[in-house]
């Protein structure tokens, strides 16, 4: 599932100047922040830690 949200975030803090996108999968999730141009401005991938049992 995919869902995007923009807003204020940031450096210079105009409306919308960002657009994030997040992607949560069965086994990781990650955010990716887009600008206006759009280019990818940063990606944080996050993978829950493993159980065993």
């Amino acid at each position: 599932m995919t869902t995007q949200h923009t807003g204020t975030a940031g450096r210079n803090g105009a409306d919308g100047a960002y657009v994030a996108a997040i992607d949560q999968g069965t086994t990781s999730s990650r955010c990716i922040i887009f600008d206006r141009a759009p280019s990818r401005v940063a990606l944080h991938p996050h993978e829950p830690p493993h159980r065993s049992g």
